[in-house]
């Protein structure tokens, strides 16, 4: 998955990038009015998050972003599909089991309670040091956009 980004700040080998979130409402002939189903679904937000430096961007450059597929795959069947899954699985463990209903409902939802906090387990422990997302390439160096923004004045 490819995004076009604005380096705010760097650190090394890595740097913090702004990006302007997409969504459906790209295409609404309505946003520029302000839309409700925009502004509700969070069409035109932005996005910071942290990327490794790979093509060595400075602050202001318009850079290109990637991260893997497969691992925001990954990240979007552990968020959504595990809790449900684990709900469905303690509903019928306790449907064979022969529990009345009230009982059903509540292994579903220690299932469903059980995966958030593994997912935020997860999250804190293996994760939180990684950096999946990597600036691949400098789309316009600061100067440059400095330069244009001096023109069009």
């Amino acid at each position: 998955m490819q995004q076009n980004a604005t380096v705010i700040k760097t650190d090394g080998a890595y740097a913090v990038v702004e990006a302007v979130r997409s969504s459906a409402c790209d295409g609404c002939h309505r946003a520029a009015e302000g839309c409700t189903a925009c502004s509700l679904l969070g069409g035109k937000n932005t996005m910071r998050a942290k990327a490794r430096n790979d093509a060595g961007a400075r602050e202001g450059d318009l850079v290109s972003v990637e991260a893997s597929s497969g691992r925001t795959l990954f990240y979007a069947v552990l968020v959504f599909l595990l809790p449900l899954l684990l709900a469905a699985v303690g509903y019928f463990a306790a449907f064979l089991a022969g529990g009345e209903e009230k009982i059903r409902i509540a292994a579903g939802a220690g299932g469903f309670l059980l995966a958030m906090i593994g997912v935020f387990l997860y999250s804190r422990l293996a994760i939180a040091g990684r950096c999946d997302i990597r600036i691949t390439e400098i789309l316009c160096p600061a100067e440059s956009r400095e330069k244009d923004e001096a023109a069009d004045r």
